[in-house]
């Protein structure tokens, strides 16, 4: 996933109740080009947490880690998926109301 370009949204008009095929258009393949549309079509979910029965596993408080951890930290690409979302929302669409 090409991380610099995940922050160039502004070129996306923000959706603002009467826009929506026009802001749908540019945010897909916005998406699209930084790898994370199949995030938001739900093709690509987040990984289960597996852990590993040996203490090699355990962190300084003996809590366990998963030994898939690099694969949690790679789904933070969710996050910037609905942030993407979100940010290309005019203020009463990003209330939720």
């Amino acid at each position: 996933m090409d991380l610099s370009r995940r922050l160039e949204i502004k070129h996306i008009d923000k959706f603002d109740g009467t826009n929506y095929q026009q802001w749908k258009h540019g945010l897909l393949m916005e998406l699209e080009l930084v790898e994370l549309l199949d995030i938001v079509e739900g093709y690509e979910q987040c990984p289960d947490e597996m852990f590993a029965d040996d203490a090699n596993f355990e962190d300084e408080n003996n809590y366990p880690i998963p030994k898939n951890i690099g694969a949690l930290k790679e789904w933070r690409k969710n996050c910037i998926a609905r942030a993407m979302i979100y940010h290309t929302n005019d203020k009463e669409r990003q209330k939720g109301e």
